[in-house]
């Protein structure tokens, strides 16, 4: 078992995302205009762009996505969403939040 990272609430993490992943984001979740931001504000490098969040915002994002798999009606859709669930949701094991 590999150990978790501890980090503090307000502690950000590197999230990679690639622009389709982010592009898919933003056009099939119901994602708030904080998220929508630092999105939006990412700059693009080579098709990747790094976003920094707290396990609580990435956490949010992961429940925006949740609910769009779930109620996508394209297998397809569902699919694509699943995987970039899954990898993100991969990412958040790997820490552990500990009070200040």
């Amino acid at each position: 078992m590999i150990a978790k990272k501890r980090i503090t609430p307000q502690e950000k993490i590197p999230i990679r995302l690639s622009g389709a992943d982010r592009d898919l984001i933003l056009e099939q979740t119901y994602i708030d205009t904080d998220h929508i931001e630092l999105l939006k504000t990412a700059k693009l490098e080579n098709d990747v762009i790094t976003i920094y969040l707290t396990l609580d915002d990435l956490d949010d994002i992961l429940g925006y996505i949740a609910f769009a798999a779930n109620h996508a009606d394209d297998s397809k859709l569902e699919a694509k969403l699943d995987k970039v669930y899954d990898r993100l949701e991969y990412i958040e094991s790997m820490y552990e939040m500990i009070d200040d």
